[in-house]
């Protein structure tokens, strides 16, 4: 799995490619931990690189909403539409639901804030 992250404007935008699984699951929630102690207000979760989401990833997203909504920052998760590896497994277990979900980064980054 690779991370990468960087500042836009108040957000922070951590991109991710290749496996979130029981393995690589540690690392993103490491990003998302970095990335929501710091002065953003704003986390987006770039997988448009993911190749496989398994069920501790699918975890890790979960974590990542709650840890956000606690400390008072919003959370957006970006994946295409026909990016099955991530959507799907997001569908089945109706965390899709859940998340503030959006096809591309440039829609998540200038959706109104909630």
């Amino acid at each position: 799995m690779a991370i990468e992250w960087r500042e836009v404007g108040s957000g922070v935008v951590v991109s991710v490619g290749g496996d979130i699984d029981y393995d690589t699951g540690p690392e993103l929630r490491e990003a998302v931990g970095t990335a929501l102690g710091g002065p953003t207000t704003l986390l987006v979760i770039d997988l448009t690189r993911i190749t496989f989401l398994g069920s501790a990833g699918v975890s890790e997203l979960l974590f990542a909403e709650g840890y956000a909504r606690e400390v008072g920052k919003q959370l957006r998760v970006v994946s295409g539409r026909d990016q099955r590896a991530v959507r799907r497994p997001l569908q089945v277990t109706r965390v899709d639901e859940m998340l503030a979900l959006f096809d591309d980064l440039d829609t998540a980054l200038r959706a109104p804030s909630c």
